[in-house]
């Protein structure tokens, strides 16, 4: 994404960042910790006004796979946390109901590793448990946690949600494009709220 970070980008009268934060605040996923990279400088001041633990990982170009270890590095020092929710800065449109479906599978004992399964394809949230964030903390690179953690050996749940994926923002028209159907389903929601 050239020009601003994407993650400071405007997004329902905010940050594109903060739709992450205020869906994980929302499903009730404590404690909260962003890890931010390349933009930190930027970042870190914008998330002090929310509940969260903001982490500078200076290993960003390392891969995803290594901020994700940074993040649960940091978790590690809260006893109470038994499973890690796993969201992505650059993905809005994810829903709380996203969330407490695969904390609910989870729940069930199903397995230790959980995805959602949209309508169009599986994504983020990705839920870890104990045995998964164990393993997850020696991954490096790009390749997703899903098929670095499978191919492993690990057995992993996939919880079905009738929502289509959330817009991975990479690119200047993902962003429009992300923006146009929030604005359909606020239109669609308050068209609804009127008919009640």
């Amino acid at each position: 994404m050239p020009g601003l970070s994407k993650l400071l980008r405007p997004w329902n009268g905010g940050m594109l960042v903060e739709s992450a934060v205020s869906v994980a605040r929302e499903a009730g996923l404590r404690p909260c910790v962003v890890v931010v990279g390349s933009d930190a400088e930027a970042l870190v001041p914008q998330l002090t006004r929310h509940d969260v633990i903001p982490l500078e990982h200076g290993k960003w170009r390392r891969g995803r796979a290594s901020s994700l270890a940074a993040g649960l590095e940091r978790l590690a020092g809260f006893e109470a946390v038994r499973a890690v929710v796993v969201l992505l800065g650059d993905e809005p449109g994810v829903t709380c109901h996203a969330v407490r479906s695969v904390v609910e599978e989870w729940r069930r004992g199903s397995a230790d590793l959980v995805r959602v399964r949209y309508r169009d394809r599986s994504g983020h949230p990705v839920l870890l448990g104990t045995v998964a964030r164990e393993l997850a903390l020696e991954l490096d690179g790009e390749e997703s946690v899903w098929s670095r953690l499978t191919t492993a050996g690990l057995v992993g749940a996939e919880v079905a949600v009738d929502l289509m994926a959330p817009i991975d923002v990479d690119v200047p028209a993902a962003l429009k494009e992300a923006r146009a159907r929030e604005a359909a389903a606020s239109s669609c929601s308050g068209e609804s709220g009127a008919l009640e």
